[in-house]
């Protein structure tokens, strides 16, 4: 039996770590208060254990059957000193990793440890008759075997048997085991909690819903939720591009000098009708029209209809002119996009002869004042467009305190995906490596527009 004085003082459900490594605590403390306070969690966790090699001699069934004694009792505990675990009465020992990705066996047996000489602490262990599982556990993808031995060879010298489980592992039991709670309309309040705690810094490792099961029938906003928690989970198996963030919005980076980012949103196309919208805006500043216009790039792209994704199928596309304004520190300011170009367009100038006229504009002075731009604009646009409500002319430039602007001619382009593809191709919670493919393979088919 493990000693009172090997018990942490901070296995309590109040109180929390402080400090550099308190997520890290916290999510192993979290672990093991759902072992010890949720019985179906435990028989999720040992199922875990049960399908590792040196856990296949046992059988669940039979183990969990024919409970008597004492001695049967699991205890679980965290940051214990393998001192206080010198029991003669332990018979089999196996060592846990638990990380970000599975750790390969062939690590195990080659990893050897330095010498002793420091005080050794375990994450986390687990008795369980006379068999001890030692448990090393780190939030991210760092390679813990060796310090894992340290701590078995304090116990035992030439333990052989280690097994590598992840965080993915832990969230799709935490995950399971809510659902069955969800059935029978009761809820495990530790569950809920660690739950909590991992969305909150790592909700990467939640599963999240395929697409075919997300259906618009339910509460709009629920289902908004779960189809933008399955894109970003889609978006972590994007490839060969960088995702950036800005505030709640993600998007693919692209560095291709005539547009900067791929942005994924959702959009109502019907009534009960939904699309995977994909954007990107050639020549949305003037230093991305320079690198369009000025290599002389035929005109014929903005006729297309249609974008061929590799691996997937063509998608009926959108190309419109567009006008963006901006401040002088390049910070958006509105804009004007033109949906029927050939009736709001009077004389087109989305063209290298045009592309001049964009870039920095003054209220006052010279031949680039406002009022000089406003002709321009009134020369090339149809009075029916009514491009000054368009752009918040009045409000946002002309009754402001700026005295200049930014103005670039751009474009728009727009891919739609049909939600029902999406639910075609996106069935199993763990195949989510298909859709970051659409994503990737989509940015990598807008590279492609201009050429």
């Amino acid at each position: 039996m493990i000693s009172n004085k090997a018990k942490d003082g901070h296995l309590n459900i109040f109180k929390l770590y402080r400090g550099a490594d308190g997520i890290e605590n916290n999510l192993t403390r979290g672990l093991a208060l759902c072992l010890q306070n949720d019985a179906l969690f435990l028989r999720e966790f040992f199922g875990l254990l049960f399908a590792k090699e040196p856990f296949q001699a046992l059988n669940p069934t039979e183990t969990f059957q024919h409970i008597s004694a004492e001695e049967d009792i699991i205890q679980i505990d965290i940051q214990v000193n393998v001192e206080e675990l010198t029991d003669d009465a332990i018979a089999n020992i196996i060592g846990v990793t638990l990380t970000t990705e599975e750790i390969d066996q062939a690590a195990f047996e080659q990893a050897v440890p330095a010498p002793q000489g420091d005080r050794q602490i375990t994450d986390m262990i687990v008795r369980w008759r006379d068999t001890l599982i030692v448990i090393e556990v780190k939030r991210s993808n760092e390679d813990c075997v060796v310090q894992l031995k340290k701590q078995l060879y304090e116990v035992r010298h030439n333990v052989r048997q280690y097994i590598s489980i992840t965080w993915e592992d832990i969230a799709k039991q935490l995950e399971s085991v809510q659902n069955i709670y969800h059935l029978i309309g009761q809820q495990s309040p530790f569950l809920a909690d660690f739950r909590t705690l991992i969305a909150s810094e790592y909700a990467s490792w939640l599963p999240t819903k395929p697409f075919k099961f997300i259906n618009p029938g339910q509460n709009e906003s629920l289902f908004r939720e779960s189809l933008y928690k399955r894109l970003e989970a889609a978006q972590s198996k994007v490839k060969d591009f960088e995702i950036g963030t800005i505030g709640s919005r993600n998007f693919i980076l692209v560095k291709w000098g005539w547009a900067s980012e791929v942005i994924f949103t959702f959009e109502r196309k019907e009534e009960k009708s939904w699309i995977l919208a994909a954007y990107i805006w050639p020549a949305n500043t003037k230093k991305q029209g320079s690198r369009m216009y000025n290599n002389q790039v035929n005109d014929s792209w903005q006729q297309k209809k249609k974008l061929e994704v590799a691996g997937f199928r063509a998608f009926d596309m959108e190309i419109y002119p567009q006008i963006k304004f901006s401040n002088t520190y390049a910070k958006y300011l509105s804009e004007i996009t033109f949906t029927n170009p050939a009736k709001d367009i009077l004389i087109p100038f989305h063209n290298q002869q045009y592309f001049l006229q964009s870039g920095r504009w003054d209220r006052e002075g010279g031949s680039r004042d406002w009022d000089a731009l406003q002709a321009f604009l009134n020369q090339h646009i149809a009075p029916s467009f009514d491009w000054r409500t368009k752009s918040k002319w009045e409000e946002l430039f002309q009754s402001s305190n700026r005295s200049a602007l930014l103005m670039s001619f751009g474009f728009e382009v727009k891919v739609e995906i049909p939600y029902s593809y999406l639910q075609e191709i996106d069935q199993e919670p763990a195949d989510i490596e298909k859709l970051g493919s659409l994503l990737n393979n989509t940015a990598q088919a807008f590279g492609d527009l201009l050429k």
